[in-house]
């Protein structure tokens, strides 16, 4: 699929239009940025994104898309959805938190179990809610779900890890805000923050025991040479929004809105099959050809734990009441889209 094909095809159209005397109108620009490679499957599904609208909707859209933060960074991507720089982005339920308090319900370990129980959340009551408050007091409208992967933990030296007092003298990096921290001490650890830059010789030399990260992330950032065992305690979902800033949202025909938004759903159904299949890939290379240890561990007694640490912490202040108990009780709904 390539843009440059349906941008000379629109140009033949408009060709077409002005020789029967008819203005031809300019393509709206359109940017999506991000802030992982373009070969990232969340990079590939926003190149997909952009091809569907420019094919959908021939000469109407010219598609700028760009990896790697070339655009905006993390911190930069937000502000710039809400002034209206940026277009079509993702959004994280971390980076919501601070402005929608009750969204970090949804950054509460072993409360996801998978995709399509967030999909299932996201389209209930609360979730409905939550998305409405983004778009009107942030400026920013979600469209649908981007899967990142499930949080595991990572030890630099092999150890039995079967409850949560078995984390209790590891050391554990993890992001330097107050809810990542918060999570690492949840699961039972000690968590301590580390720039992910410094996250290598920090396992090398032994300043931290452990981490938290994505399976399919271990090998091209090569932290399996300086680690022996992953614990697959998937006690978080990583799961990004596909959103758009309200102002371009606004912008668009009740035609064009349609075709944003199914384009907004075969990224999210990609991001979805391809990142359960780059998982399996992950843990079966990570065992095989990397040597390294995979275990996995009843995760009931690490859930409970999780549990009662959030609903007596800070964090649940902000939740309505019930709504955890809900929201845990709600079944998954495969298949699932955002309605």
């Amino acid at each position: 699929m390539k843009a440059q094909v349906w941008k000379a095809a629109a140009g033949a159209v408009c060709g077409l239009a002005l020789a029967c005397g008819i203005a031809a109108a300019e393509p709206q620009k359109i940017n999506i940025a991000f802030v992982v490679p373009d070969e990232d499957i969340l990079g590939q599904a926003m190149h997909m994104m952009a091809d569907y609208m420019e094919r959908s909707l021939p000469g109407r859209f010219d598609v700028a898309v760009h990896g790697s933060s070339t655009l905006f960074t993390q911190s930069q991507q937000i502000p710039a959805m809400q002034r209206g720089n940026l277009d079509i982005g993702f959004v994280n339920v971390f980076d919501v938190s601070p402005n929608l308090p009750e969204a970090s319900i949804l950054t509460a370990g072993y409360l996801v179990r998978d995709v399509e129980h967030y999909c299932a959340i996201l389209n209930s009551d609360f979730g409905r809610k939550l998305r409405a408050d983004i778009e009107a007091k942030m400026n920013i409208v979600p469209l649908n779900q981007a899967l990142i992967g499930s949080r595991t933990l990572v030890l630099r030296k092999k150890q039995d890890v079967t409850r949560p007092e078995d984390l209790a003298n590891i050391t554990m990096r993890e992001v330097g805000n107050e809810a990542f921290q918060f999570l690492a001490e949840a699961l039972g650890a000690k968590p301590t923050p580390i720039a992910f830059g410094e996250l290598y010789l920090a396992l090398q030399t032994g300043t931290v025991d452990a981490f938290a990260g994505f399976s399919t992330a271990m090998k091209s950032t090569k932290f399996y040479e300086v680690t022996e065992q992953l614990v697959e305690t998937n006690h978080l979902l990583g799961v990004d929004l596909i959103a758009t800033s309200k102002k371009f949202w606004d912008s668009l025909s009740d035609e064009e809105k349609q075709v944003v938004k199914e384009a907004a759903d075969v990224a999210s159904a990609f991001t979805i099959t391809n990142r359960k299949r780059a998982e399996a890939r992950a843990i079966a290379e990570l065992t095989g050809e990397l040597g390294m240890t995979v275990t996995t561990p009843d995760v009931a007694p690490f859930r409970a734990r999780m549990k009662e640490k959030y609903l007596a912490s800070k964090f649940a202040q902000a939740w309505p009441a019930g709504l955890y108990e809900q929201i845990e009780a709600l079944p998954s709904d495969p298949g699932c889209t955002l309605k």
